[in-house]
């Protein structure tokens, strides 16, 4: 991949990313805490029981999980001088990567 594109997907998936993360917290937490539940000030909990087992935001944020992450270990690999430590990092976090996506996707089967 390259540089200009990894910091592309990287700037772009931060927002979203950022927000969907917060967003599974907040309804982890009001889901299973009534302090929470009354902090969040907009939230029921059957809402945020129902946001935070959406397959739909958990799908979308595998995917955008799965982009930044990526991205942003091609441009820290560049850094990287020899070779096979380079490519063994790719590897690793790709692998990573992979086997959190299938939880997240598969794991509702």
């Amino acid at each position: 991949m390259k540089a200009r594109t990894a910091l592309l997907l990287v700037e772009w998936t931060s927002i979203p990313l950022l927000f969907l993360t917060g967003l599974m917290v907040v309804t982890g937490y009001a889901s299973t805490s009534e302090g929470a539940l009354k902090g969040s000030l907009f939230l029921t909990r059957d809402t945020a029981v129902r946001i935070h087992t959406s397959e739909t935001v958990r799908a979308l944020l595998g995917i955008l999980l799965f982009l930044h992450a990526y991205a942003g270990t091609e441009l820290m690999a560049e850094r990287i001088k020899r070779r096979v430590l380079r490519t063994v990092l790719e590897y690793v976090v790709l692998g990573f990567m992979i086997y959190v996506l299938w939880v997240l996707l598969v794991g509702s089967l």
